[in-house]
């Protein structure tokens, strides 16, 4: 089985469309990506980008819940110390109820320095916030209600899932894998080293607790799909180039490990193109990459990488839909976690 992954974080860079454009063209591709097969729809958190990362993922994730049908609708990373977790669970709610239900979280402790500071916080405080935060979010979840200072608070509205979405915790290194085991639904790390997921195992047999599904990132990162790659790079590369850049910038100041590698801005797409973050696929190379990912690893796309043309991103879906997936069994949606019950050993 293939799990189609759609990844959209709505980078509008000045070389790309404006946001204005962007936004409605992602809930058109959502629906026609879902009405195509697609297994989930994956959304992602950063604020005061240069290229303006969307910094509402929950706000979004109802938008292409109300265009959609099938498709689970994950929030990855949703960065649970910028916010307050009464107020995640009421948006989370909303966003499970329009949808029908077909929301999953992940919740990630943050990494990028300024966003701390955006909000009058200090990132090397992110590990605390989220262990306060996370307890809170899950208790408003599944009860309906929150204790804070010795008052019981009711939280509405209660979402369509029962008892509540899935709620993983993701990251990349051992600390991440352990607060998964003592706090979380699952695990989803940011890395596919085997080695964190054994962390987040054994940590689980430590307490007595059945480990909860684990999920990885596919390799590549990004897939695009193309009769002719060397002609879709001149799209693919300069945008991809784009993106990189932005996290080298984001990690150069971060406690948080960089996957997107050391040093300064790169200044050449054919590094991009060796890199192995992204690819451009012929079909058939497509077909044969998909079929030998493990059960646990998505074969991802993201079509509107920040910058490239809509023509070409449309262009590279048709091809995706007539030449790829008629010969992919592609697996069916259902939740990313199974739940946790509040009672379960957490110390």
């Amino acid at each position: 089985m293939t799990h189609l992954r759609v990844h959209f974080d709505l980078r509008a860079p000045e070389s790309g469309i404006p946001a204005r454009e962007l936004y409605p063209l992602a809930l058109e591709q959502a629906a026609w990506l879902d009405n195509a097969g697609a297994t989930s729809i994956m959304l992602s958190e950063h604020h005061g980008s240069d290229d303006q990362n969307c910094p509402s993922p929950l706000t979004l994730a109802a938008a292409i819940g109300a265009v959609t049908e099938r498709c689970r609708i994950l929030v990855s990373a949703l960065l649970l110390p910028l916010h307050d977790p009464v107020r995640v669970a009421e948006d989370a709610a909303v966003a499970d109820l329009v949808s029908g239900g077909r929301l999953d979280l992940v919740v990630g402790v943050g990494y990028v320095r300024s966003e701390f500071e955006l909000f009058g916080l200090t990132i090397e405080d992110r590990a605390r916030l989220l262990e306060k935060k996370l307890p809170l979010l899950l208790e408003a979840m599944t009860t309906g209600t929150v204790t804070r200072g010795g008052t019981t608070y009711q939280v509405t509205p209660r979402p369509a899932q029962k008892p509540r979405p899935s709620v993983l915790v993701g990251g990349s290194v051992a600390a991440s894998a352990r607060r998964a085991a003592r706090l979380a639904d699952g695990f989803f790390p940011a890395v596919s080293d085997p080695s964190v997921i054994e962390v987040y195992r054994a940590e689980c047999a430590r307490l007595g607790y059945e480990p909860g599904p684990v999920h990885r990132g596919g390799r590549p990162r990004f897939v695009f799909v193309s009769e002719d790659p060397d002609r879709a790079w001149q799209h693919v590369g300069p945008a991809a180039l784009g993106e990189i850049n932005i996290h080298r910038r984001w990690t150069a100041d971060s406690p948080a490990q960089n996957s997107y590698g050391e040093g300064g801005a790169l200044t050449d797409w054919e590094v991009v193109r060796k890199g192995g973050q992204y690819a451009v696929l012929t079909p058939a190379e497509c077909i044969e990459l998909a079929r030998g990912l493990d059960d646990d690893m998505p074969l991802t796309i993201k079509p509107l990488l920040g910058g490239v043309d809509p023509d070409f991103s449309w262009e590279c879906l048709e091809v995706l839909k007539s030449q790829v997936l008629p010969h992919l069994d592609l697996d069916q949606p259902k939740p990313f976690g199974r739940i946790r019950p509040l009672d379960v050993e957490r110390a």
